[in-house]
Protein backbone atom coordinates (compact mmCIF):
# COMPACT_ATOMS: atom_id res chain seq x y z
CA UNK A 1 0.00 0.00 0.00
CA UNK A 2 1.51 3.40 -1.01
CA UNK A 3 1.29 6.34 1.35
CA UNK A 4 1.98 9.80 0.46
CA UNK A 5 4.97 11.58 1.85
CA UNK A 6 6.78 14.98 1.54
CA UNK A 7 9.24 12.97 -0.60
CA UNK A 8 6.93 11.30 -2.66
CA UNK A 9 5.84 8.10 -2.35
CA UNK A 10 6.76 6.03 0.58
CA UNK A 11 5.69 2.23 0.39
CA UNK A 12 4.81 -0.08 3.29
CA UNK A 13 5.49 -3.84 3.11
CA UNK A 14 1.78 -5.29 2.13
CA UNK A 15 -0.10 -7.70 4.45
CA UNK A 16 0.81 -10.84 3.72
CA UNK A 17 -1.72 -13.80 2.12
CA UNK A 18 -2.48 -16.42 5.17
CA UNK A 19 -1.26 -13.33 7.69
CA UNK A 20 2.13 -14.71 7.94
CA UNK A 21 4.29 -12.59 10.62
CA UNK A 22 7.21 -14.61 9.11
CA UNK A 23 6.69 -13.07 5.29
CA UNK A 24 5.55 -9.70 6.66
CA UNK A 25 9.21 -9.67 8.49
CA UNK A 26 10.55 -10.61 4.66
CA UNK A 27 8.67 -8.39 3.21
CA UNK A 28 9.68 -5.38 6.00
CA UNK A 29 13.07 -6.35 5.97
CA UNK A 30 13.87 -6.06 2.24
CA UNK A 31 11.77 -2.75 2.22
CA UNK A 32 14.01 -0.75 4.82
CA UNK A 33 17.07 -2.26 4.02
CA UNK A 34 18.19 -3.98 6.58
CA UNK A 35 20.50 -6.61 7.66
CA UNK A 36 18.43 -8.63 9.50
CA UNK A 37 14.92 -7.90 11.46
CA UNK A 38 14.50 -9.38 14.88
CA UNK A 39 10.99 -10.23 16.49
CA UNK A 40 11.47 -11.50 20.25
CA UNK A 41 8.86 -11.96 23.13
CA UNK A 42 9.30 -9.62 26.28
CA UNK A 43 11.83 -12.04 28.14
CA UNK A 44 14.17 -12.21 25.14
CA UNK A 45 13.43 -15.38 23.07
CA UNK A 46 13.13 -15.11 19.47
CA UNK A 47 9.94 -15.35 18.09
CA UNK A 48 10.42 -14.88 14.45
CA UNK A 49 14.08 -13.89 12.56
CA UNK A 50 14.28 -13.10 8.97
CA UNK A 51 17.72 -11.60 7.55
CA UNK A 52 21.36 -13.09 8.19
CA UNK A 53 22.41 -13.56 11.50
CA UNK A 54 26.52 -13.21 11.02
CA UNK A 55 28.63 -11.53 13.29
CA UNK A 56 26.45 -11.27 16.20
CA UNK A 57 24.04 -14.15 17.94
CA UNK A 58 20.03 -12.93 17.56
CA UNK A 59 19.52 -15.52 21.10
CA UNK A 60 21.45 -12.56 23.01
CA UNK A 61 20.44 -9.89 21.10
CA UNK A 62 17.11 -10.23 21.85
CA UNK A 63 17.33 -11.23 25.79
CA UNK A 64 19.53 -7.79 26.20
CA UNK A 65 17.09 -5.96 23.94
CA UNK A 66 14.16 -7.83 26.18
CA UNK A 67 16.05 -6.84 29.31
CA UNK A 68 16.64 -3.15 28.28
CA UNK A 69 13.14 -2.62 26.81
CA UNK A 70 11.66 -4.02 30.20
CA UNK A 71 13.29 -0.81 32.22
CA UNK A 72 12.17 1.65 29.52
CA UNK A 73 8.40 0.08 29.74
CA UNK A 74 8.80 0.12 33.27
CA UNK A 75 10.02 3.89 33.26
CA UNK A 76 7.02 4.87 30.52
CA UNK A 77 4.60 3.19 33.19
CA UNK A 78 5.47 5.79 35.53
CA UNK A 79 4.73 8.64 33.30
CA UNK A 80 1.54 6.98 31.70
CA UNK A 81 -0.16 4.19 30.49
CA UNK A 82 0.52 2.54 27.05
CA UNK A 83 2.29 4.00 24.16
CA UNK A 84 5.36 2.77 22.05
CA UNK A 85 9.09 3.02 23.61
CA UNK A 86 11.53 2.96 20.91
CA UNK A 87 15.27 2.23 21.56
CA UNK A 88 18.27 3.14 19.57
CA UNK A 89 22.40 1.57 19.00
CA UNK A 90 24.67 3.04 17.00
CA UNK A 91 27.36 0.96 17.25
CA UNK A 92 30.92 0.62 14.81
CA UNK A 93 29.36 -2.55 12.96
CA UNK A 94 25.85 -2.56 12.79
CA UNK A 95 22.87 0.09 13.75
CA UNK A 96 19.95 -0.95 15.73
CA UNK A 97 16.68 0.50 16.18
CA UNK A 98 13.74 -1.10 18.33
CA UNK A 99 10.60 -0.73 18.84
CA UNK A 100 7.60 -2.21 21.42
CA UNK A 101 4.92 -4.09 19.36
CA UNK A 102 1.97 -4.29 22.07
CA UNK A 103 3.37 -5.52 25.76
CA UNK A 104 3.99 -8.44 24.89
CA UNK A 105 6.74 -7.98 21.22
CA UNK A 106 9.70 -6.31 20.28
CA UNK A 107 10.63 -5.76 16.73
CA UNK A 108 14.40 -5.06 16.03
CA UNK A 109 15.69 -4.29 12.90
CA UNK A 110 19.78 -4.54 12.37
CA UNK A 111 21.60 -2.23 9.95
CA UNK A 112 25.26 -2.51 8.79
CA UNK A 113 26.85 0.44 10.02
CA UNK A 114 28.71 0.86 6.30
CA UNK A 115 25.66 1.10 4.34
CA UNK A 116 25.33 4.33 5.40
CA UNK A 117 23.13 5.64 8.12
CA UNK A 118 19.20 5.57 8.17
CA UNK A 119 17.76 8.58 9.18
CA UNK A 120 15.75 8.31 12.31
CA UNK A 121 12.97 10.17 11.29
CA UNK A 122 12.25 7.08 8.46
CA UNK A 123 13.26 4.74 10.54
CA UNK A 124 10.65 5.83 13.32
CA UNK A 125 8.00 5.82 10.61
CA UNK A 126 9.02 2.43 9.35
CA UNK A 127 8.70 1.16 13.22
CA UNK A 128 5.62 2.57 13.54
CA UNK A 129 3.90 0.99 10.61
CA UNK A 130 5.63 -2.63 11.00
CA UNK A 131 4.30 -2.60 14.87
CA UNK A 132 1.34 -1.43 14.44
CA UNK A 133 0.54 -4.26 11.04
CA UNK A 134 2.16 -6.51 13.71
CA UNK A 135 -0.49 -6.13 16.15
CA UNK A 136 -3.09 -6.42 13.82
CA UNK A 137 -1.67 -9.74 12.77
CA UNK A 138 -1.64 -10.83 16.02
CA UNK A 139 -5.24 -9.87 16.62
CA UNK A 140 -5.88 -11.74 13.20
CA UNK A 141 -4.43 -15.03 14.81
CA UNK A 142 -6.41 -14.53 18.09
CA UNK A 143 -9.31 -13.95 16.32
CA UNK A 144 -9.20 -17.02 14.05
CA UNK A 145 -8.57 -18.93 17.34
CA UNK A 146 -12.07 -17.55 18.89
CA UNK A 147 -14.09 -17.39 16.01
CA UNK A 148 -15.52 -20.32 16.10
CA UNK A 149 -13.73 -22.61 13.10
CA UNK A 150 -12.03 -24.69 15.59
CA UNK A 151 -14.41 -27.34 17.72
CA UNK A 152 -14.53 -27.66 21.06
CA UNK A 153 -13.12 -30.32 23.05
CA UNK A 154 -15.17 -32.98 23.78
CA UNK A 155 -16.08 -33.19 27.44
CA UNK A 156 -14.66 -35.91 29.16
CA UNK A 157 -15.90 -38.18 31.47
CA UNK A 158 -14.54 -38.95 35.20
CA UNK A 159 -13.87 -42.06 36.15
CA UNK A 160 -16.08 -42.30 38.60
CA UNK A 161 -19.10 -41.26 36.05
CA UNK A 162 -18.45 -43.42 33.63
CA UNK A 163 -20.92 -46.50 33.28
CA UNK A 164 -20.24 -49.91 34.30
CA UNK A 165 -19.48 -52.26 31.66
CA UNK A 166 -21.99 -54.72 31.53
CA UNK A 167 -21.07 -58.21 30.28
CA UNK A 168 -24.59 -59.48 29.82
CA UNK A 169 -25.00 -56.89 26.86
CA UNK A 170 -23.23 -58.10 24.85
Amino acid sequence: MAEGGPSGLMNRPPMPVGDSIATYLESFRRMVGARDVILVDIVGHVVERCGQAEGFDPDVVGILLANGMAAANEMAAGLEQGGLSIFLHEGAQYDLYSATVGPENILAMIFDRGQGNPRIGTVYLHLKRATEDLIRLFQGETAIAHRGDLQEAAPTTQPAARPAYDTQAT
